[in-house]
């Protein structure tokens, strides 16, 4: 029987129980790890959280390091089973991976029946040019809700949530798409599906940005909202390949994409796609953190960085920033936030660095391709924030000591200013 535990409670003030670990993990060949200092109490009201909240995929391969040393920094972990009840004893979150939108031969879901598979209008399996063997299913289909629902329901472990991948998303494939489709049919019977699963759900598609005539938007995956608990964007401010950072309309659909799930009070995760190494990608760290940070909730967005580290363990040291109580309140659209010289901007009037206070604080990000902008509060904040070295248990760290925020923010940097 697969565990879930409520997940109406997340983690804001993240919490962990320090309990033994029976099967510690150690770097081959003696490789150095410098452990960071693990979060402790800090007082805002009644708590303040250490980090902003977090997620990592171990399920494919586990960092080599101690569960006790990852813990501290983790919120959520898409894991195995067996990794699922160490993490689980450590305060850690966990989600069950499925992908029963896209499954191959061998896959816990395939069978012969060929009412769980999509087809198009001559009646072939519909299939995707960059996943051989994957063919895509169909959410209408009774008999693949009840195969999911059979497989999650007898897998075992402890978890909070399933991981339902590649839902409510159909682009990509090899031929046409599914006979007589319609986005709004599919997402109903996506809907439709995940009610038979009778689990709390994080779905990922939220990534697949819709475009019309130059025009983004959210993914028809936000629909899926009512029957999850919320979902993944993958890409989300920090692509794969040479262009990292996304930009301009994208970059807006995706701080819009953000918003919405803040206000449909969804749990949001934010998966880059970049795996520069997380030493040599400092600058799109902060680009990828600020964006986020610009419009989140601090009980409901995590960060999912992709950068390598040494240790296998990819959370990064700017996680340690947590900005508070913004002056200008959650707004129903990322323009909301444009500022006169040319960025988006939101100052909060309580920041804190791994839970001690460091004043007020600013974000600015300039998500323009081309041309410097202005820094739209000259005078006001003395410091920015640095970031130094790799992952957060590499070594790695973050200082509020840095130089004044410069007076012309450059293309596609993000400038984090302390008062």
């Amino acid at each position: 029987m697969l565990w879930l535990a409520s997940s109406a409670a997340l983690l804001v003030s993240c919490s962990h129980s320090n309990g033994a670990l029976p099967i510690p993990q150690a770097m081959p060949n003696g490789g150095n790890v410098t452990n960071g200092p693990a979060p402790t109490p800090a007082e805002h009201g009644l708590s303040v959280q250490m980090h902003q909240l977090t997620e990592l995929y171990v399920a494919d391969g586990a960092p080599r390091i101690a569960w006790t040393s990852m813990a501290p920094w983790l919120t959520w972990a898409t894991a195995t089973v067996a990794q699922s009840v160490i993490l689980h004893s450590l305060g850690v979150k966990t989600e069950f991976y499925t992908d029963p939108n896209r499954v191959a031969p061998g896959d816990p879901l395939y069978t012969s029946d060929e009412s769980t598979f999509a087809h198009d209008c001559a009646g072939h399996r519909i299939t995707f040019p960059n996943k051989p063997g994957k063919y895509l299913m169909d959410p209408h289909s009774t008999k693949l809700a009840g195969l999911w629902k059979s497989w999650v329901d007898t897998e075992g472990g402890q978890f909070d949530a399933v991981y339902e991948d590649s839902a409510d998303v159909v682009v990509g494939v090899t031929n046409t798409l599914p006979c007589r489709f319609n986005q709004d049919d599919w997402t109903t019977a996506t809907n439709a599906m995940d009610r038979v699963l009778n689990r709390s759900i994080i779905y990922n598609g939220l990534g697949a940005l819709s475009e019309d005539e130059g025009v983004w938007t959210s993914s028809p995956s936000i629909g899926l909202n009512r029957t999850s608990m919320g979902g993944f964007m993958e890409g989300c401010y920090s692509s794969a390949g040479s262009d990292a950072k996304p930009h301009e309309k994208v970059w807006a659909a995706m701080e819009d994409t953000e918003l919405q799930m803040v206000a449909a009070q969804r749990w949001f995760v934010c998966r880059g796609l970049n795996e520069t190494s997380a030493a040599q990608a400092i600058a799109l760290r902060a680009y990828m953190d600020a964006s986020l940070l610009l419009t989140y909730d601090p009980s409901l967005t995590a960060i999912a960085e992709k950068f390598p580290t040494p240790s296998g363990f990819d959370i990064d040291p700017e996680v340690e920033f947590v900005p508070l109580d913004p002056v200008v309140g959650e707004p129903t659209d990322i323009s909301a936030l444009s500022q006169p010289g040319g960025t988006y901007g939101r100052q909060y009037t309580s920041c804190y660095l791994l839970g001690v206070s460091v004043g007020k604080c600013a974000i600015v990000v300039n998500s323009n391709r081309a041309g410097s902008e202005t820094f739209p509060w000259p005078g006001t904040y003395k410091h920015t924030l640095t970031l130094r070295g790799g992952g957060v248990l590499d070594g790695g760290t973050v200082l509020a000591n840095g130089s004044a925020p410069p007076q012309s923010v450059q293309p596609e940097t993000a400038v984090f200013a302390i008062q």
